[in-house]
């Protein structure tokens, strides 16, 4: 709408001034064709004092200056021009048979530089001066050049008394510019009376359609009110709008309705004149905070036995900085949340003390493993229960970790590979340092899922490598790498010892303990490759997913 009332002031505009261009250069071009008609009658006036007769008994040469006829016309013609000022030159014009034009006489002095003395071709004659011999009528004709300057000229036949073609003609020449100025001056009246009936017609269009705007505006504007009243009432929420006194100017139903006053009784009121003393001090200091501030505070504030949360921000009006708002009772709200904390506390609670306790229970059952391990006089029985309590003891450390750990759903994996390779490293060498154990390990984090297999597995290989890599008094170094990259673990065990019988590849025939390793890898949806070439390099890759579960996260720096 505003684009096409715009486009039709333009397209107004546009027109008027068209208008008035072409009214203006209509009035010039009647000045100028009034000016030419007044010409033509100012030379008729001067014509019954030029003696045709006479004229025609000029030859046209120096010797009609020695005629007293030439004396008598001359100085009828500097008369003539002084009586009217605007005229610059009188001069009258023959013809030759030749139809050369030439000057019998003019108003000049003959010691004057623009004089013409009898005789004297003018070659730049206008058409409209030969058109007056040829077509014997009176013409004007201008703005032309010659060499005397431009002219704005009348050109007037003079016909003898037996009649038929003109004897001579007179010249009257004005000079253009003194001729423009004259054409500018008559038409200036007309002109500006016609700018004046424009601008006014254009004014009265502009007013008419400035009030009918002001009319669409004060109609969008109580439209919007309307919708901004029905928006504020329709919002659960309090909303008000407090002026730089911090007195209510704006306020909702919902508002209105908790204080028990309709909204004309509560504009203009203050808090002080709501509320108790300290309740409107601590909404005072709230104000004053928003007031102060480019955003928006959101604070707690209790009346009574309620609490609420108010969101504040400050606005503008004019130059005046105010104070809106929206108050929100929270109080059910933030009842349920406390209840809500105080369960899952409790909750986090029995977690902690059940994993304590099955951690407790592991810890029993790998002794008692342990304990039956050591009576047993079967050696294959020895080594089967042996390897079970390492494995509980292995997802004794998972709990174990869990319970000092403040979040019970993810572990550290690192930390948990170091924990079970020490433990397995000091149970199975001596002292005497003929086997290390070194780490190349990247701090990761995994579910309590994916970590405890990874345990388990990295149980099994340790125990391996710890027991038959080295035989007898052989020295040696074993190496535990865990590696992220894309989200996916690379599990590798190294050792420089005897390697294993069977070749390399990931259906190397194994005992047990790695029948159980390729178990797990499958599970992980991992894979298994063992290599076997200057000692022993056991590889379990695992994807980055497994079962839509989402990736490891890994760390910033490697141990």
């Amino acid at each position: 709408m505003t684009t096409r009332r715009n486009l039709w002031l333009a397209v107004t505009g546009l027109a008027s001034i068209a208008m008035v261009a072409a009214f203006t250069l209509w009035t010039a071009q009647r000045a100028d064709h009034e000016m030419r008609r007044d010409l033509i009658r100012e030379a008729r006036l001067v014509a019954p004092a030029i003696d045709v007769e006479e004229v025609a008994a000029f030859r046209g040469t120096a010797a009609d200056t020695l005629s007293p006829a030439y004396s008598r016309l001359k100085e009828r013609l500097v008369r003539a021009r002084r009586a009217k000022p605007d005229c610059r030159f009188l001069y009258l014009l023959g013809r030759r048979e030749n139809g050369d034009i030439f000057f019998y006489l003019d108003s000049e002095p003959a010691e004057s530089r623009d004089y013409s003395p009898p005789g004297q071709v003018y070659h730049e004659a206008p058409p409209a001066a030969r058109s007056a011999f040829s077509e014997n009528r009176a013409y004007t004709t201008g703005p032309y050049i010659d060499r005397w300057g431009t002219w704005t000229s009348a050109f007037l036949p003079l016909e003898s008394a037996q009649g038929g073609r003109a004897a001579a003609v007179l010249g009257m020449d004005v000079d253009a510019a003194a001729w423009n100025w004259n054409v500018l001056r008559r038409s200036a009246l007309p002109a500006s009376l016609g700018v004046i009936a424009f601008a006014l017609v254009m004014i009265i269009i502009i007013l008419v359609e400035s009030r009918t705007v002001i009319r669409r505006h004060e109609r969008m504007l109580i439209d919007s009110e309307k919708r901004y009243r029905a928006f504020i009432n329709s919002t659960a929420d309090m909303a008000f709008l407090k002026d730089e006194e911090f007195r209510y100017t704006i306020v909702n139903n919902h508002l209105a309705d908790y204080f028990g006053r309709r909204r004309e009784e509560i504009i203009g009121l203050s808090d002080y004149d709501l509320m108790p003393g300290e309740a409107a001090d601590n909404c005072r200091k709230s104000d004053l905070e928003a007031l102060s501030s480019d955003g928006i505070a959101v604070n707690e504030e209790i009346v009574g036995d309620r609490i609420f949360e108010t969101t504040k921000f400050p606005a503008a009006i004019g130059t005046t900085r105010v104070v809106g708002g929206f108050i929100r009772d929270i109080t059910e709200r933030t009842r349920a949340k406390d209840a809500l904390n105080a369960a899952l506390e409790e909750k986090e609670a029995l977690l902690r003390e059940l994993q304590h306790r099955v951690k407790n229970s592991l810890f029993m059952i790998s002794s008692m493993a342990e304990l039956e391990a050591a009576r047993s006089g079967d050696p294959a029985v020895r080594k089967a229960l042996e390897s079970l309590g390492g494995r509980i003891h292995t997802l004794s450390e998972l709990y174990t970790m869990l319970y000092r750990s403040q979040d019970t759903r993810q572990i550290p994996l690192d930390r948990y590979c170091k924990s079970i390779g020490d433990s397995l490293y000091a149970a199975h060498t001596d002292a005497d340092g003929r086997m290390t154990l070194q780490y190349r390990i990247d701090p990761v984090t995994v579910d309590t899922k994916r970590a405890s297999v990874v345990g388990l597995i990295l149980n099994e290989l340790l125990m391996n490598a710890l027991k038959y890599a080295f035989p007898g008094d052989r020295a040696g170094t074993i190496t535990v790498s865990l590696k992220a990259a894309s989200g996916d673990l690379t599990l590798k065990v190294a050792d420089n010892g005897v390697g294993m019988p069977g070749g390399s590849g990931p259906d190397h025939p194994g005992g047990l303990g790695l029948e159980l390793v390729k178990l797990l890898a499958r599970q992980m949806g991992g894979a298994l490759d063992i290599r076997s070439e200057g000692g022993t390099i056991v590889t379990v890759s695992f994807s980055g997913r497994e079962n839509g579960e989402e990736r490891p996260q890994t760390g910033t720096t490697a141990n």
